[in-house]
């Protein structure tokens, strides 16, 4: 077999069994917590007897390799249950609430790549100057600054300046179609109405977009200023190359590129972690508030339906980046 192809087998054969790792550590977390979700539902003051009974309406009168069992029956035929509280399907709560969790997380990709690349690319470029020392302490403050600090700071700084919590002014009321907002809202409300929701959505972009501007403004000055020492970098040098267009951007900044778009691939689905996170501080109505709630309720369904459907989505984005990486980049060695 082509080792390429067999490599690209290796990966997905991997995928049913890192979702089902996924699924049994969420599912023996929740099951760890001290907490009776039937009585938290019905609340201290239910009778004995309406506890017992709702427990058994819910399945959790059953042993818990009882629950396991069935529920990976579930999973494995699609099904992430139906929540304690609304008794809807979990994959309802997904289709209302993704759509705005991937609007915040693509948001924040976008902003990173436009600061993070410049800086990166810059600070290799200008290596050992003020401008590379000042890079690198961007790079280095912003990276290990916590998402929902910097979303809390953002919040005084331009508290009576911009929107600070939600998606849409109390004007601004659209329906939910396509379940993604600047859509819906440019759709129902034109162009005023799509405004306000990018200026609802600026701070949350922004608080993300710093944050992993830093790590990509890191990550590629390192992949620079590798490929900068490389022979055939001195090599168009000696031939007279334009520094800043022959060299760093033509081939400095191409061939460095490749890994970084790896860890694109990867952020991408890291982002939709710290987005749950700036959807909670920015009280934004996408997964992490809807995750939020569920876990403060004990809604079993809902955090667990959740994390696994986001835990896919990490594995499925990162063996994807492995195989575009095996594709483009001769020098992988298939393993």
């Amino acid at each position: 077999m082509n080792p390429l192809l067999k490599y690209i087998v290796k990966r997905l054969a991997l995928l049913p069994f890192q979702i089902w790792l996924i699924f049994s550590i969420v599912f023996l977390l929740m099951r760890a917590i001290p907490v009776n979700p039937a009585r938290a539902i019905l609340g201290e003051g239910a009778s004995e007897e309406a506890v017992l009974a709702y427990e058994k309406f819910l399945g959790l009168d059953k042993p818990i390799y009882v629950q396991y069992i069935q529920q990976l029956n579930m999973l494995i035929h699609g099904n992430l249950g139906v929540s304690y509280q609304t008794l809807l399907p979990v994959w309802h709560s997904i289709a209302n609430h993704f759509p705005i969790t991937v609007e915040v997380a693509l948001g924040g990709m976008a902003i990173a790549l436009l600061i993070g690349w410049p800086l990166g690319a810059i600070a290799a470029a200008k290596k050992g100057t003020l401008l590379d020392h000042i890079g690198r302490i961007y790079g280095g403050l912003l990276a290990s600054m916590p998402v929902f600090w910097l979303g809390l700071m953002f919040q005084l700084a331009f508290l009576g300046k911009l929107p600070i919590q939600g998606i849409a002014s109390a004007w601004n009321v659209f329906p939910h179609v396509t379940g993604f907002a600047l859509i819906d809202s440019f759709l129902w409300g034109g162009l005023p109405s799509l405004i306000d929701v990018l200026e609802h959505y600026f701070l949350p972009w922004l608080t993300l977009g710093l944050i992993y501007s830093g790590i990509h403004s890191r990550f590629l000055r390192a992949n620079m200023e590798r490929t900068l020492n490389e022979e055939y970098i001195k090599y168009a040098k000696v031939r007279g190359l334009d520094w800043w267009k022959g060299i760093i951007f033509n081939h400095a900044f191409k061939n460095s590129i490749i890994p970084v778009v790896a860890l694109v691939a990867l952020h991408l689905a890291t982002l939709l972690g710290g987005a749950l996170i700036t959807e909670t501080v920015f009280n934004i109505p996408g997964m992490g508030l809807r995750l939020f709630i569920g876990i403060y309720s004990d809604d079993y369904p809902i955090v667990q339906g959740f994390m696994v459907f986001i835990g896919i989505i990490i594995v499925l984005t990162a063996t994807i980046a492995d195989i575009i990486i095996a594709i483009v980049d001769p020098r992988v060695r298939y393993t």
